[in-house]
């Protein structure tokens, strides 16, 4: 696009820097949707080019578009990521679903989980009320023990003993060899 191609009414503006505290606000349990409107194109639409935000409904987005606004559709798929469950014991957990490993009949998933007591790899527990009671039952394959930071930090030390090795073993070098010392 020229110069003479973009339109008149477009004036360049400084970027605005963000931050994360700016998209942080107070949000009442009324005004969330805890379910779809039976019809769709009725559902809510939050209007924000004036000062004042407007409250309208989906089927005015057609109005509102003017030639050359870009409109950008998110279909990304939501995960329902806590689920709340039990472990054999009867003690209470939480999971945290971070991740979806593969799908299929397999459904493995790395979750983080919250409990007095982390269950070992191999014990079942009982998600949204077990099997029984309409949920499921999970077996625990193995921990992440240590992450990805634990797994820098073996590295680092690793090095580390390399090298003290390493300098310990040239300096023996340096003065018994080259320096015919003894130790």
């Amino acid at each position: 696009m020229t110069s003479t191609d973009s339109p008149s009414h477009v004036t360049p503006v400084a970027p605005i820097a963000y931050t994360l505290s700016d998209f942080d606000f107070a949000l009442p349990p009324a005004l969330i949707a805890q379910h779809p409107t039976p019809q769709r194109s009725a559902s809510r639409l939050l209007d924000g080019r004036a000062a004042q935000p407007v409250d309208r409904i989906f089927k005015d987005l057609p109005s509102l578009l003017r030639a050359g606004d870009l409109l950008v559709f998110n279909d990304t798929r939501v995960v329902k990521a806590r689920v709340f469950g039990e472990k054999a014991s009867g003690g209470k957990l939480e999971l945290l679903i971070e991740r979806v490993l593969s799908e299929g009949d397999d459904n493995e998933v790395v979750a983080h989980m919250k409990v007095s007591k982390k269950p070992l790899p191999g014990a079942v527990v009982h998600m949204a009320g077990g099997q029984r009671n309409g949920g499921f039952d999970a077996l625990l394959l193995g921990r992440w023990r240590f992450g990805w930071r634990g797994r820098t930090a073996r590295r680092m030390l690793y090095v580390g003993a390399a090298l003290l090795l390493l300098a310990y073993v040239g300096s023996r070098f340096v003065l018994e060899v080259l320096l015919e010392r003894g130790l």
